[in-house]
């Protein structure tokens, strides 16, 4: 699968569904499935860094600021782990890629796959779960 290494922050707010964008320096034809990946140029307070996150399906790519907005959707989550802090798109192994399972409550799979290789102490670690919070169980948390 192709994969892309993203700011671990970024790469944090795209796992947790507050973002499905990213700005990149390269442009893309590609559709399909891609891999993010963590830098792990920093060990920021609130991240997962240099290791694969997820994958999404990039659905298109524009012109946007100095570089190029991919645009994906489809969101999956795998089991984390390490990744190549890499300049331009890398291909990874497939059979590298396990997909965590859906019936997995979302907060029980962050605190079992993620919360592992998680930079920071539980403040920082709550923020990043925020966004379960629900308040009514029929509200929709927000996955695109």
């Amino acid at each position: 699968m192709l994969a892309i290494t993203v700011d671990a922050a970024k790469a944090a707010d795209f796992l947790t569904a507050r973002i499905n964008m990213l700005q990149l320096p390269f442009d893309t034809d590609l559709k399909g499935y891609v891999l993010v990946c963590a830098s792990g140029a920093s060990q920021d307070e609130g991240t997962i860094p240099g290791k694969a996150l997820c994958y999404a399906e990039l659905t298109g790519c524009d012109p946007y600021g100095d570089g190029f907005l991919w645009k994906f959707r489809s969101l999956y989550w795998i089991e984390p782990f390490d990744a190549a802090d890499a300049a331009a798109p890398f291909e990874v192994d497939d059979d590298l890629i396990r997909i965590i399972p859906g019936f997995i409550e979302p907060i029980d799979a962050f605190n079992e796959f993620y919360r592992p290789a998680f930079v920071g102490d539980d403040t920082h670690w709550q923020r990043l779960l925020d966004v379960f919070a629900v308040e009514d169980e029929d509200e929709d948390p927000g996955f695109w």
